[in-house]
């Protein structure tokens, strides 16, 4: 999988998949803080498993963090990031990383698994200008071809360093085959794959 988007984006990801919660003791006091304001025990517990998986996928770029042990302060990651991103899929969750010596302007993921999108709901993703891509995609299933666009367009909007107020039906696939997509003034290139029971996409905004 790691191999499989560094051939296709051409950089030096990390990246790291779990379904184990990350330890309160190797929480920060901010982590800690944090952790302690959400009222629900199912956030709580999706929380513990994204810092599992940034506090791994960081130890894997550990040369370049000062302090790159489990015990990294992932408090201190605002969303969204050009050198992470993470995404949550029923109890996985996985985190994608770049060196810091890189520099993007955003870098974005995400993971569906078991859940595509009804039909009908294309109309709040997909663009008129997409419907022919969507129709001619490969893949002649059209739940998951509807889950792979929604991958695709997820992945955008968290590349997009300007991504307040914006919409998953903005952002425009340009050529499938290529991977690329635009959102007003910026550029993303992107790459899926298809996994059992879904899809993961990432995107980057050079």
């Amino acid at each position: 999988m790691r191999d499989y988007f560094r051939e296709r984006l051409n950089l030096p990801f990390e990246v790291y998949f779990t379904d184990t919660l990350c330890l309160e003791s190797l929480l920060s006091e901010n982590e800690k803080e944090i952790l302690a304001n959400f009222n629900s025990q199912t956030r709580k517990q999706s929380w513990l498993l994204g810092r599992e998986a940034i506090k791994q996928v960081v130890k894997n770029i550990s040369n370049d963090f000062d302090n790159s042990s489990l015990s990294f302060d992932t408090a201190q990651i605002k969303f969204p990031c050009n050198w992470l991103s993470l995404s949550h899929s029923a109890n996985l969750a996985i985190a994608i990383a770049l060196p810091q010596t890189i520099k993007l302007k955003g870098l974005g993921l995400d993971l569906q698994l078991n859940k595509f999108p009804k039909a009908g709901s294309e109309k709040f993703f997909v663009k008129p200008s997409e419907k022919e891509i969507l129709n001619n995609l490969p893949k002649k299933d059209p739940a998951k071809n509807r889950c792979l666009f929604w991958t695709i367009k997820e992945a955008c909007y968290k590349a997009n360093p300007e991504n307040q107020n914006t919409f998953l039906s903005e952002y425009e696939i340009t050529n499938f085959d290529l991977g690329l997509a635009k959102k007003g003034i910026h550029q993303f290139k992107f790459a899926s794959l298809a996994l059992p029971n879904g899809f993961l996409s990432v995107a980057i905004c050079p």
